[in-house]
């Protein structure tokens, strides 16, 4: 029972820490010294998401700020999630409903991302007369 109980606790140990191992580096990409090292701020991404924004990162060596922040610290990540998109299944749109080789967000579930267009482009889609005949119209834009 015993040794039940040592192999049991191992194994719990094992898979636990085993888990923890798996959330990526922790190395830097570069050292301080390094432009290589810069990353984008939470004010670059809260811009991003809120204007399409690029983003700058540093171009050179990190400095040490001369004194903290006097005019705030940016946005909080509350801020920044109130930015960004969620699901929308009701209004959220899909591949087969925007243009052929354009590019949008999906936000429904399941076209969740960078998404590209698939719907057939039908040129101009002639000419319909009215009239008291049913007529086709094709799929497409």
């Amino acid at each position: 029972m015993k040794k039940l109980m040592v192999v049991a606790l191992t194994l719990m140990v094992v898979l636990c820490f085993g888990a923890i191992s798996f959330g990526g580096s922790l190395d830097s990409p570069a050292g301080p010294d390094s432009s290589d090292s810069a990353m984008f701020t939470l004010e670059d991404i809260y811009n991003r998401l809120g204007t399409g924004a690029t983003g700058t990162k540093r171009p050179g060596a990190f400095v040490e700020p001369s004194s903290g922040p006097t005019a705030g610290t940016g946005h909080t990540l509350d801020e920044v999630m109130g930015v960004t998109p969620s699901v929308d299944d009701t209004n959220g749109t899909v591949p087969a409903e925007v243009i052929f080789g354009k590019t949008f967000w999906g936000l429904t579930s399941g076209n969740w991302g960078l998404k590209t267009g698939t719907m057939t482009s039908n040129g101009a889609g002639g000419t319909i007369t009215p009239g008291t005949t049913n007529q086709t119209i094709v799929a497409g834009y």
